[in-house]
């Protein structure tokens, strides 16, 4: 997928109506969108310097009252609740280097690895639409790869948790009784996420078997409000 076109596909996700990002057909046309051929180099941005100990960076836009870090540890956090990657029964590291593409376009990567898989994470967070444009949306694209010579388990939980009282930073309109953070698809007029991949409880996962260089994708949206 060229450049012009994945940013394209990450600005029609919070652009679409709210609603329509549960909708068979807007999955559908991101998937589409996925299928698009291979961009000719890929941004790697473990070859990014890093001054930093622990990398972080920041998902933002201008008059937007909240934003999403991506924390050292990889997890995507907006100050009212975090969705935590993790590898389920398997383990899987945290990020070398978070770094936007060629040190300038607002598209954040990080690579995670899972023994012979690498895990790809590309995230760009732009306004919702009005009346909602001081809210953000994040797209998330989690991509296995299996590098090895054999074939290779990837797999990666998605979970939902509010924020605690002992993270560095609380959004300061976070409600005192806000309700459990929700994936869509659970039952609730109200969410907090939405998933290629059905959810169970407050985990979204994915669980494949890939062969060697065999490439899979997950695909995520989150708000900084629940919607």
């Amino acid at each position: 997928m060229t450049r012009r076109a994945r940013l394209a596909y990450h600005r029609a996700m919070p652009h679409a109506p709210v609603r329509a990002f549960a909708a068979i057909a807007v999955m559908a046309a991101l998937t589409a969108l996925g299928g698009c051929a291979p961009r000719a180099a890929r941004f790697d941005p473990d070859a990014v310097p890093e001054g930093y100990r622990r990398s972080t960076a920041a998902l933002m836009w201008p008059g937007a009252t909240r934003a999403f870090q991506i924390t050292p540890e990889g997890d995507l956090y907006n100050g009212a609740w975090r969705v935590r990657i993790a590898g389920g029964p398997l383990a899987l590291g945290t990020p070398r280097t978070i770094a936007f593409e060629d040190r300038w376009l607002p598209v954040a990567h990080w690579r995670r690895a899972q023994g012979p898989v690498r895990w790809e994470f590309e995230a760009v967070a732009l306004p919702a639409p009005a009346p909602c444009d001081t809210g953000l949306v994040a797209s998330v694209l989690a991509t296995a790869v299996n590098a090895g010579a054999a074939p290779a388990p990837a797999r990666l939980e998605c979970t939902l948790e509010p924020a605690d009282s002992l993270d560095d930073y609380v959004a300061f309109d976070t409600p005192a009784a806000a309700a459990p953070p929700r994936w869509s698809g659970a039952g609730s007029d109200t969410v907090h996420a939405w998933a290629s991949a059905p959810a169970t409880g407050a985990t979204v996962a994915a669980r494949w078997t890939l062969a060697p260089g065999e490439r899979r994708t997950l695909r995520l949206v989150v708000p900084t409000y629940p919607t």
